[in-house]
């Protein structure tokens, strides 16, 4: 389970997320507390993505996209966090190359043949919000 909070004023966003992952291994789990959960999206606005749920969206971390992401998107920035939101969308829908056709058919047989065990099941997507300190 993710604990993560925002706490919103006038003037700023703080942050925060736990750093713990379970992985489930047979009938034993296994905590692990060196999990990042809160990343920034842009190097040249503060925008922050939190992820929760499985760590990876058809076998590709989160973490990777959010990063390749932010190395696309250079110093262009948006005027709302939605449309950061809508260009990080998109950017995922966009990428053939991180996703090809055939893992992405192969991804939805295996989900719906094991949604128990399939640990890519149940992938979310990230949480918007801006914030000043996010690091």
């Amino acid at each position: 389970m993710t604990a993560e909070i925002a706490i919103l004023n006038k003037s700023a966003v703080a942050l925060a997320a736990d750093s713990a992952v379970s992985i489930q291994q047979g009938n034993q789990t296994k905590v692990y507390n060196s999990m990042n959960k809160l990343f920034t999206l842009s190097k040249s606005a503060p925008v922050g993505v939190m992820i929760y749920g499985t760590a990876q969206l058809s076998g590709m971390p989160w973490e990777t996209l959010i990063k390749l992401y932010r190395q696309q998107l250079a110093n262009r920035t948006f005027g709302t966090v939605s449309e950061y939101a809508e260009d990080f969308i998109r950017f995922v829908q966009d990428s053939d190359c991180y996703f090809p056709d055939d893992e992405q058919k192969d991804y939805v047989v295996s989900s719906e043949a094991s949604p128990q065990t399939d640990e890519r099941r149940g992938a979310r997507g990230p949480g918007w919000v801006t914030s000043g300190a996010v690091g």
